[in-house]
């Protein structure tokens, strides 16, 4: 005989086969042990002998700590249950923590088990406090330490200290300094001496400072400026101003060359998926009978024939190259406009309903017999495009 067929009351979910809630492996260990004791009031020593047992069975020491802290938080001393957290686990006796366990679930004890455990919890609290404290120390040295700043400037300075000897001689005899000046160039020395864009802007910076001062002294639109060069007579003043042009034009180049050299940050390329997040077009259309491809197909297509509903226009799109489509906001990019063409149809639901599964060699054959004036297709879609068929 047939098998019968289970009778329902009209509804399929009434009938579905419910999924059984799997344990956890507390789950399957309670089956045994059974479950978490609950305490209401004053216990006795069965009923702590009874938690211990389950506690030790199914916790460690950072279920101990949790449970000390959570302890903490019931009785409104949060900064306390801070520092028992921060407390390193060695610290604590697990025993404690089940106690603390015991009391969020209702347990009092006696007043010798209540001060040992407030014993041990300020205990833990000491350490905490000593780990916090040790911890905000660090915190602080790492604040006080050199910035990246100020290593670039005391980096600049170490490069520049041979400068400032070079300077030192612009007031020295005239043919020692022609000497010295001939033999030392300030762009060589400090390409040679490692010097980047960074350090290259700060000594830049004190030697355009130092230059203004000078300039000052020499035009004589300052007068402290005057009275601070007043050591220098006018050749040296000039050899020093050369020397400070000198330097300038040395870190220009450093500069210039790094910005030459600096590799250009490629620009990460956009996901298809973005691209035509705001792509305008018509999922489907009822009247015609047909269904729109998604958006998504567009991109990395070389071809692709859409309809548009509001002109009764058929189009085809050609990509510009092998790259195949973009998109950008509610225009597909890298289409050859030149090629892109589009035709109306007389009858669009009885032409619309032979051009599908056409192959790619197929519709060609089926567009080019279309008795209707060609005209560009622009590359801009609407609310009444769809997108017909898509050619890899």
């Amino acid at each position: 005989m047939p098998k019968q067929k289970k009778k329902t009351d009209g509804s399929l979910l009434k009938v579905a086969p419910k999924k059984k809630k799997r344990l956890s492996q507390r789950g399957l260990d309670e089956q045994y042990t059974g479950p978490e004791p609950e305490f209401y009031g004053p216990v006795k020593d069965m009923e702590l002998a009874r938690g211990f047992n389950y506690y030790n069975y199914h916790s460690n020491v950072k279920d101990a700590k949790k449970y000390l802290a959570e302890y903490l938080v019931e009785r409104n001393r949060t900064d306390d249950s801070k520092m028992v957290k921060a407390c390193p686990d060695v610290f604590v006796l697990p025993t404690y923590g089940w106690l603390a366990r015991m009391a969020v679930k209702g347990a009092e004890f006696e007043e010798t088990v209540q001060e040992k455990l407030d014993r041990h919890v300020d205990y833990l609290c000491t350490h905490g406090f000593n780990k916090l404290e040790k911890r905000d120390e660090k915190k602080e040295e790492r604040q006080v330490g050199p910035t990246i700043q100020d290593r670039v400037k005391e980096q600049a300075w170490d490069i520049g200290a041979e400068l400032e000897k070079w300077k030192d001689m612009c007031t020295s005899n005239e043919s020692t300094w022609a000497l010295v000046s001939l033999q030392n160039k300030p762009l060589e020395y400090l390409r040679g001496n490692n010097c980047n864009q960074a350090h290259a802007r700060v000594i830049k910076k004190d030697y355009e400072a130092e230059l203004a001062e000078i300039n000052h002294a020499i035009l004589k639109t300052d007068e402290d400026m005057v009275e601070g060069y007043s050591h220098m007579s006018t050749s040296d003043k000039h050899r020093f101003v050369t020397f400070l042009q000198d330097v300038i034009d040395a870190c220009d180049m450093i500069i210039g060359e790094s910005l030459a050299n600096r590799k250009q940050r490629t620009k990460k390329p956009r996901s298809a998926e973005k691209q035509v997040a705001k792509l305008k077009y018509s999922p489907k259309n009822d009247d015609l009978g047909i269904v729109s491809e998604k958006p998504l197909s567009l991109i990395g297509a070389t071809a692709a024939v859409i309809y548009q509903c509001k002109f009764r226009k058929i189009g085809v799109l050609i990509a510009d190259d092998s790259m195949g489509f973009k998109a950008k906001g509610t225009t597909i990019l890298n289409v050859n406009e030149n090629l892109s063409v589009r035709k109306t149809l007389r009858k669009p639901k009885e032409q619309l309903k032979e051009c599908k599964g056409l192959s790619k060699t197929k519709f060609d054959k089926w567009f080019t017999g279309i008795n209707a004036v060609e005209t560009r297709l622009t590359p801009r879609f609407g609310d009444d495009t769809v997108i017909l068929k898509v050619f890899k």
